[in-house]
């Protein structure tokens, strides 16, 4: 279903681009891209995930990125523009990874500094410095076992299994020390949605704790776990809030708009199966019209309709 919906959104969105649909300008607009995993060798069909990357696509983007003139932020550069502290050039983009894993160290990041393009990191504090391979589920991540579900992934395991652990915080604090941004991603990346007030409370104080003890700081940006918030976002900025968190990132698509006083912004996922002209349009905003649209679904949802 979620490929379906993938599929039929990049249908439309090519038909429209190619009738002339209208760009809107990019002063005012962050593109924030948001990946997940780089990966050799991980190819995606019907069964497999649809946030890896490999490695070659990856430094393809990088490349092109660099060739087009955009200049990429850190999460507090993007912070000042957002507060009007700074000025944005008319071509940035905010490049973010979720989650936490060791092939961001092993290979999105030196593939960045090989083309000096900023990552930003939102980790799962929980997950940081486990041993063992590790497989995201809905219900959280979990340490692989060799059956269910990451049976799929058994074969890449055994050749990857380097790749499959979380990051250490040596090695978090290494990749900070050279620029990479870091946010919270949640502790055990749980969907907050269905999590009581006491229970949200528990799970967001835990990364911020995990963030003072290993970092030294409090996170000031925050990316959804699932990207979703449901009807409790008030709740959620409001325990964020009081320990210094005030930046949120969702998944629904669209541009970050620098002047929204909400604070809360969109992010444009980047899959497998885009090519670097279905990556230009997201950057010039060919998308954004899915922004309205998950809006006006969460709207009437909340209206029970």
């Amino acid at each position: 279903m979620r490929k379906l919906k993938l599929l039929l959104a990049r249908a439309i969105t090519r038909l429209a681009w190619q009738l002339g649909y209208r760009r809107r300008p990019s002063a005012g607009y962050v593109p924030v891209l948001c990946y997940h995993r780089v990966l050799p060798e991980l190819l995606e069909d019907e069964n497999n995930p649809v946030y890896t990357l490999l490695p070659e696509q990856f430094e393809a983007q990088l490349a092109f990125l660099v060739q087009e003139g955009f200049v990429s932020l850190s999460l507090d550069e993007f912070g000042e523009m957002a507060r009007g502290l700074k000025p944005a050039p008319s071509r940035v983009v905010l490049l973010t990874f979720d989650d936490g894993y060791a092939d961001f160290h092993a290979v999105a990041w030196p593939l960045a500094q090989k083309y000096n393009v900023k990552l930003n990191l939102f980790i799962s504090t929980g997950l940081i410095g486990q041993s063992g391979p590790v497989i995201m589920t809905q219900n959280g991540y979990r340490f692989h076992s060799g059956e269910g579900p990451s049976l799929y992934y058994q074969g890449h395991l055994e050749k990857f299994p380097h790749l499959w652990r979380p990051l250490t915080w040596e090695e978090v604090r290494e990749m900070g020390r050279t620029g990479v941004g870091f946010g919270l991603h949640g502790h055990t990346h749980r969907n907050l949605v269905d999590l009581d007030k006491t229970e949200l409370v528990e799970e967001l104080f835990a990364g911020v704790r995990a963030f003072r003890h290993h970092l030294g700081y409090s996170p000031r940006f925050f990316a959804l776990p699932y990207g979703d918030y449901g009807n409790n976002l008030p709740e959620i900025m409001a325990v964020l809030k009081e320990w210094g968190c005030d930046f949120i990132f969702t998944v629904m698509w669209g541009r970050a708009r620098l002047s929204s006083s909400k604070r809360v912004f969109p992010r444009i996922c980047i899959h497998q199966q885009d090519s670097l002209e279905t990556l230009r349009m997201k950057l010039l905003g060919a998308y954004d019209w899915l922004e309205t649209v998950g809006h006006f679904l969460r709207k009437t949802k909340g209206l029970g309709t």
